[in-house]
């Protein structure tokens, strides 16, 4: 964890991943809880496709780069702790449309990377 950052990770958020099975049908995966900080809301960013969208929500968490957990384009997550939800859409949750990454090494942090995750 970004010891420069450390100190704003005091919330949760449920992360649900996707996969899709041979006919294409999306499967959602058990969910897990991951640390961050969140607003509601954010400025103008771009998809992977080069479409400008404003998020409905920021989060703001650390994860290793190749971490298993580690939230992707196209899952879903919703803030809080909401695994007792039968599936991201009875919870709420946002599809995660880009995620940013961030070197913290200028800082003198050389641990793991802080990330921003905007959803639609």
């Amino acid at each position: 964890m970004s010891s420069i950052a450390r100190w704003t990770y005091t919330n949760v958020a449920t992360v649900w991943p996707v996969t899709r099975d041979r006919a294409g049908n999306l499967l959602y995966g058990q969910p897990h809880l991951l640390s961050c900080t969140w607003k509601l809301g954010g400025d103008v960013q771009r998809d992977a496709m080069g479409n400008e969208f404003v998020p409905k929500s920021t989060f703001y968490y650390e994860a290793d780069w190749d971490a298993a957990d580690k939230p992707q384009r196209n899952w879903y997550i919703a803030p809080r702790d909401r695994r007792s939800a039968t599936g991201p859409f009875e919870a709420g949750a946002e599809l995660i449309a880009e995620i940013v990454g961030y070197d913290m090494s200028m800082f003198g942090a050389a641990e793991t990377p802080d990330w921003v995750l905007f959803t639609k």
